[in-house]
């Protein structure tokens, strides 16, 4: 039996090798486009692979290697092909799209545009036009709904006695959101082949209630916040893989309260405090992209108005089967304020596109994450409250040539400290102090809209 078995492992490899050996133009050319129409990309890299280490190459052959590799969205496979295959004839209008278009998914704006340089077809003249025009427009929306935001009981410290706390009375306070929305606008503009120009605009306005327990009184004071952020991210594409950015935003916050209640006399009123801020980050950044990875590095400076905040950042992402269909990114941030030890942040997400058109997203990040910014700023956590956690989904769709949808959900751990601070400050022992703190989560909802030209 074993001997039979054997006998019949050898005549199969020994066919295999027969049939490789007795490949021809004419065998590859039929079964390769078969393949094709059948839409069949594993045996289309197969044969054409085979054909190729028997020194049959030719242009439709290419073709099809090149599609079948970016089909499975392994781009920088594509590329050697559809180069190839542009060498053999640089008029084709097919291969002039699918090159392009490889070099951008890998981010190389530079070769994408060399590609339509090197072409005289429509689609390239056409395509050259707008590299200097608007590339996509996006607007999103956002709302959050708080869980277990209810204030906290709160007392004055129990060590205090009631002569002590006459001869240096204290009161405690603390925050608590009750609603938030935002929105936001924004464009990418290509300023020349090798510089790209983001700008957004985005407004968010906020509810939150402030707590106040002094030896007399329990207050409550209910106030409107508003902020609006102006964002600008420049990308200069210095070689074929590696990329730098200057960004900055300016922020400007306004505030007011609209009511006051008192235990000992009941009032309201609206406006009877108003308040302005405005905050400014600057930031620069390296990227490189490679076969199988990408990493980032990007450092910024915070000026926020309690203490200006150093941030530096890296991220590593990685393509297991050297493609963009699945890919995971792990990244970590040190935020430094005055002379405190740095704080990390620690962020971890997986990609995945099932298909074409599908595109999901999961995300999980870990820290101290007030006046923590990602994405190049395009996103600042400035709040009062302290984050320590978000887990995120993200859905994108194509719905329409260019036209992308995008969902996100977002699950928020916040913290809101409770402080004990002297109603009469005399010097710099009476800073506040923390003494509890809420916890409360939040489940934010984004949604919107990108358009690609």
């Amino acid at each position: 039996m074993k001997i039979r078995l054997i006998y019949i492992i050898l005549i199969f490899f020994s066919f295999n090798t027969w049939a490789q050996d007795t490949l021809n133009f004419k065998t590859v050319d039929a079964t390769s486009y078969q393949a094709y129409i059948n839409k069949d990309w594993k045996t289309v890299i197969r044969i054409g692979n085979q054909a190729l280490k028997q020194k049959i190459d030719y242009y439709y052959l290419r073709m099809r290697l090149g599609i079948a590799y970016f089909e499975k969205k392994n781009y920088r496979k594509s590329i050697v092909h559809f180069e190839k295959a542009m060498s053999m004839n640089n008029q084709e209008v097919v291969a002039t799209e699918y090159l392009y278009y490889a070099y951008k998914n890998i981010g190389d704006d530079i070769q994408a545009v060399k590609t339509l340089e090197k072409s005289d077809t429509k689609f390239a003249n056409k395509l050259f036009l707008k590299q200097t025009i608007f590339q996509n427009i996006y607007a999103f929306y956002s709302t959050r709904i708080y869980e277990n935001s209810k204030l906290k009981d709160a007392s004055l410290p129990a060590y205090q006695s009631e002569v002590e706390i006459q001869k240096k009375p204290i009161y405690v306070e603390q925050y608590i959101p009750e609603s938030y929305s935002n929105y936001q606008l924004g464009t990418t503009v290509r300023l020349s082949p090798s510089w790209r120009l983001d700008g957004s605009f985005q407004y968010f306005s906020t509810q939150k209630e402030q707590y106040i327990l002094d030896p007399i009184n329990e207050t409550s004071k209910t106030s409107n916040v508003s902020q609006n952020q102006w964002h600008i991210n420049n990308t200069f594409q210095l070689s074929n893989r590696l990329k730098a950015s200057v960004f900055f935003s300016y922020l400007s916050q306004k505030y007011n309260y609209i009511s006051i209640k008192s235990n000992q006399v009941p009032v309201s009123y609206e406006e009877i405090q108003n308040g302005k801020s405005s905050n400014l980050l600057l930031g620069l950044g390296l990227s490189t992209q490679q076969n199988y990875y990408d990493l980032e590095w990007s450092a910024s400076f915070f000026s926020n108005t309690t203490a200006p905040i150093l941030q530096s950042n890296l991220s590593l992402k990685i393509f297991p089967f050297g493609n963009r269909a699945l890919f995971t990114e792990s990244g970590i941030s040190l935020l430094k304020a005055d002379s405190t030890a740095p704080k990390p942040i620690f962020s971890q997400s997986i990609t995945y596109s099932p298909h074409e058109r599908i595109s999901l997203s999961l995300t999980g990040n870990w820290g101290e994450m007030q006046n923590w910014n990602t994405n190049n700023a395009y996103v600042i956590y400035n709040g009062i409250y302290n984050l320590t956690e978000i887990y995120q989904t993200q859905i994108t769709a194509r719905i329409y040539k260019g036209l992308y949808a995008k969902l996100y959900y977002q699950y928020l751990s916040n913290t809101s400290d409770i402080f004990s601070k002297s109603l009469f400050p005399s010097n710099s022992e009476d800073t506040p102090q923390v003494i509890d703190n809420t916890k409360f989560n939040t489940h934010s909802i984004i949604g919107g809209l990108i358009w690609e030209f």
